[in-house]
Parts: C-alpha cells; sequence; structure tokens
C-alpha cells in the first residue's frame, strides 16, 4: 500500500475517531454522576414544593385528618397522581414527626420491579398504590425524614446494589414533612445509557487501528529504507548484489527502478570490459602485424639467400658429417621460414579468395593428411554432419587443420577425436571435441593470445591464427570444457557478407 493512501486511511480514520469522541465525551458529560444528581434533586425539589402547596391549601379537617388517620383527600391524591407518574421511578408522600410515613403515590418500571417471592423484595404496601412501596426505599425515606428535624430541606443520596436513591425532605408547620424519593439505576444497568457503550468501542477500535496502522507505516518505511540503503552500498561493489522489494509502494518502485538500472549498467560494464578486451586484442594484432612486416623485410631475404646456398651445398658431393650439417641447416631454415610465414598471416585480415565449400569434403581432406598423426597415437577420428559454406578454402583448411592437430596431440591414447557440423537457417557451427585435459581455469583467457602455448616445443600462433581466420569471416570461435570433454566451437555465418570498398581496399598488400 503506498504511503499516500495509508495518510489518507490515517486523516479518515483519525477524523471519524475523534467525532466519535466529541459525542462520546458530550455525552458522558450530560450523563455523568452529578449532573444525574442535580437533575434528579431538583425534580424531587419541585416536587415536594408542589407537595407542601397543595397540604397548605388543605381545609383543617382534611389537614387533621391527613395527619391523625392517614386519610388522603382526592385532591392531594390527584395531584399525586399527575407529578409523580411522569416520573421514571419515583414516589412521593408525607412522614409524620415520629417517622411515620404517608405514601401518596409511587410508580416503577416493569422492569425494575423486584420478584415477590424475594426475600428482599417484599413490598411494603399502602392502600390505593399502583406500585409496591419496597421496605429499602421506605427505610431511607423514614431515615431521611428523622434526619430533616430541625431543617427546612434535606437531601439524601443512597447508593443502593443497583440503583441510586435521590430523596428530598422539605418540612412544614403544622409537624408534616412533605418526601419524593428517585430511583435511578446505575450506568451499566441503564438501558438507556448501554446504548452508547458500542460508541465507546467503537471510538477503541478505531483509536487502536490508527496507532496500529502508524506503527506499521513508520517500521515499513524504516526497515523499507534501511535494506535500500545497505543495498546501495553493496552495489557500490557489485552491481549485481541482491536488491530487497519493501511493502511500502513507493519504495517497491523505487527498488525496481533501481534494479533496473543497476541491470542496464551492469550489461553496459560488461559490454564495455568486451570491447576493452577486443580492443586489446585489434591492438596487439596490429602491433604485432606492424612488427612482422619488419621482420618480414629483415628476415625473409636472408633466410631466401641461406636456403639456396645450403641447397647448392646439398647437391655436391659431402661427407656423411657434412651432408647431415647441411640437412639439419635446411630444415631449421624452413622452420625459421614457416614461423614467418605464419606471422605474415596474422596482418591479413579478411580473406583473399570465396568459395561455396563443403565442410564435410574440407575436413575429410584434412583427416586424410592427419590420418598418420591419429593412427600413430591409436586414435579414431569420426566427423559427423555437413554443411555448405562460403569461404576461403585455405584459411578454413588451416583452422580446421590446427584445431584437428591440437586435439590429436591432446587426446590420450585409444580414444576418438570428434568433429560435429551442425547447420541452423544462417548460421553454420563446427565443433572439435576431444579427450584431453584442456587448458588450466585460470589460463583460459589468455588461449587465443600470440605465442601462448601449454606444448613445449609450440609456436603459441596456432590458434591465435585460427581465431583471425574466423573472425576475417565474420565468425567467433571459442572453448568449452564440460564433463572432462574438450571442445573448441567455430560459429561461422553461412553466407559471408558483402564488403564495401573500403575494405576490399584496406586489405593489405603481400609482403615482399
Amino acid at each position: 500500500m503506498s504511503v499516500t493512501r495509508r495518510l489518507i486511511i490515517l486523516s479518515l480514520i483519525a477524523i471519524v475517531g475523534l467525532a466519535v469522541a466529541a459525542l462520546s465525551l458530550g455525552r458522558l458529560r450530560s450523563e455523568s454522576d452529578a449532573a444525574r444528581e442535580k437533575r434528579s434533586f431538583a425534580q424531587a425539589d419541585a416536587t415536594t414544593t408542589e407537595l407542601l402547596t397543595a397540604q397548605a391549601r388543605l381545609s383543617p379537617s382534611e389537614a387533621e385528618s391527613l395527619r391523625r388517620n392517614q386519610v388522603i383527600p382526592d385532591s392531594l391524591h390527584r395531584l399525586a397522581v399527575a407529578i409523580v407518574d411522569p416520573l421514571f421511578d419515583a414516589s412521593a408522600g408525607f412522614c409524620l414527626p415520629d417517622g411515620s410515613l404517608i405514601v401518596l403515590r409511587t410508580v416503577a418500571p416493569v422492569s425494575f420491579t423486584p420478584s415477590p417471592h424475594s426475600p428482599s423484595g417484599t413490598p411494603f404496601v399502602t392502600a390505593g398504590q399502583r406500585h409496591p412501596f419496597f421496605p429499602l426505599d421506605r427505610d431511607v425515606v423514614r431515615s431521611a425524614c428523622l434526619r430533616q428535624r430541625g431543617r427546612a430541606l434535606d437531601h439524601t443520596r443512597f447508593v443502593a446494589p443497583n440503583d441510586l436513591l435521590f430523596v428530598t425532605v422539605q418540612g412544614a408547620q403544622d409537624g408534616l414533612s412533605a418526601w419524593t424519593l428517585l430511583r435511578i439505576p446505575n450506568r451499566l444497568r441503564d438501558p438507556e445509557n448501554r446504548r452508547w457503550l458500542p460508541l465507546l468501542l467503537l471510538m477503541f477500535l478505531m483509536m487502536a487501528a490508527l496507532v496500529l496502522i502508524s506503527l506499521d507505516t513508520v517500521i515499513s518505511l524504516r526497515r523499507g529504507s534501511d535494506a535500500l540503503s545497505h543495498a546501495l552500498r553493496a552495489l557500490e561493489r557489485d552491481l549485481r548484489a541482491q536488491i530487497p522489494k519493501p511493502r511500502v509502494l513507493e519504495l517497491l518502485r523505487l527498488a525496481e527502478g533501481l534494479s533496473t538500472l543497476t541491470a542496464h549498467l551492469w550489461e553496459a560494464q560488461e559490454r564495455e570490459r568486451q570491447l576493452a578486451a577486443k580492443l586489446d586484442h585489434e591492438k596487439r594484432l596490429a602491433a604485432l602485424g606492424r612488427v612482422v612486416a619488419g621482420v618480414a623485410h629483415e628476415v625473409r631475404n636472408p633466410l631466401t639467400g641461406l636456403k639456396l646456398r645450403l641447397d647448392l651445398m646439398a647437391r655436391r658431393k659431402l661427407d656423411d658429417k657434412s651432408a647431415t650439417d647441411v640437412k639439419r641447416a635446411l630444415t631449421e631454415v624452413s622452420r625459421l621460414d614457416r614461423v614467418v610465414g605464419s606471422l605474415l598471416l596474422l596482418s591479413k585480415r579478411a580473406p583473399t579468395t570465396l568459395e561455396q565449400v563443403s565442410l564435410a569434403s574440407l575436413i575429410d581432406d584434412r583427416m586424410d593428411l592427419l590420418s598418420a598423426l591419429a593412427t600413430s597415437r591409436q586414435i579414431r577420428l569420426l566427423r559427423e554432419g555437413d554443411a555448405v559454406l562460403y569461404c576461403d578454402p585455405l584459411a578454413m583448411s588451416g583452422v580446421i587443420d590446427n584445431l584437428l592437430r591440437n586435439a590429436l596431440e591432446a587426446s590420450p591414447m585409444h580414444r576418438e577425436v570428434r568433429v560435429q557440423i551442425g547447420q541452423s537457417e544462417q548460421t553454420v557451427t563446427l565443433r572439435v571435441s576431444d579427450h584431453g585435459s584442456g587448458v588450466p581455469k585460470e589460463r583460459e583467457s589468455e588461449l587465443f593470445e600470440p605465442f601462448f602455448s601449454c606444448k613445449p616445443d609450440g609456436t603459441g600462433l596456432g590458434l591465435c591464427l585460427a581465431r583471425a581466420a574466423v573472425e576475417s569471416h565474420q565468425g567467433r570461435i571459442g572453448y568449452e570444457r564440460h564433463d572432462h570433454i574438450t571442445s573448441f566451437v567455430v560459429e561461422l555465418p553461412q553466407r559471408f557478407p558483402e564488403r564495401s570498398s573500403d575494405e576490399r581496399t584496406s586489405t593489405p598488400a603481400p609482403d615482399r
């Protein structure tokens, strides 16, 4: 989830929570104990005042009958019904100086009427009452009446197990006192008060959700930022380092963008390394070509003269020792001439003659020439497949001859050297495999460099010349080692691309 949505949700929850809290606090304020007590005593005071006013209007005989015989006049009874019945749970009447009670009217909701079978609910009934006057109410009112003596007005607040009792006693001149009792249920037992309990619960849940979402947002942002900071430090050392994916949507998008960026940077870095390696190789070959041009001019002509002199000496009648020395000298001169010729090939970067040839026929010819070497080492030469290739036959024969000779020399006795030809829509693949030990892992990068050789008597130019010939055909050559099998893989385009006039004119002329 995004930070923006989280903040919007937090704001909405906070607004709703504050509104609910305001409503709840207002309700609690209006329904607080102090407010309820004040309102209850105000109602009780008004009721006792009206009773005293009505009692003062009674005739002397009615007043005396009320005080002595507890006979309630009709006018007083009607007044009590009018002022007590509208109240929720109330009783009203008069009390005598000795504490005797005259109950004019008592009303109570049915849901709060005690069971008549309960010992504590045994009613104290006064004739003509609509509801029973409970013993607890009687005792509380009697105690308030006795305590009111000498005072004009007395308020009593009594906490019952399930209710709150509010009693107001107000004295009169003839010894009678008017009293009013109001009963209010405790908050948890009041059905009206239970209605706002869900509001409090909802407010609590909203506030809890607000806190949890806030904590989750802060923790997610902190962990995500820390993880990305560690990833950035790791990327300074390695562009392929793993980038974590935070839970916050914005940080996740940032991490994905960073992953894409590092992937592109790594690919660009790899291309740069490959181009640098290729440029370095080209520089080496160019430098070698310049050296070869001078060497060919300075060395080949004297070698030609030496060879002619030695040929003339070989035709003469010489003793055995001299003939042997001349023959050995001719062999060394021929070897030096081949080395110079190999070096001259490095300066020729493009094939001179292009023909359409059968690669299988070309390979079979080279295998025939090397069959004597294969027989001496008891190695089988196998060829699989065929393909038509547009190439320079001489250059390609040199590549095949070099790869086959290396494979025969590296392969153990009684094994086989396998040549596999593959062809796709635009590419021809040549794979030469043997069971030799291969090249040490740490030296594979030098394999196609000039003058690198693992053979004691090798010149180190064979694979370098093969690579130059393959690349001059717009192909590539590679080395593989799998399951104790060494393979050289050559990939060539089936048709050689047309060269531009610049490329044709830039082909070096043969050495003079």
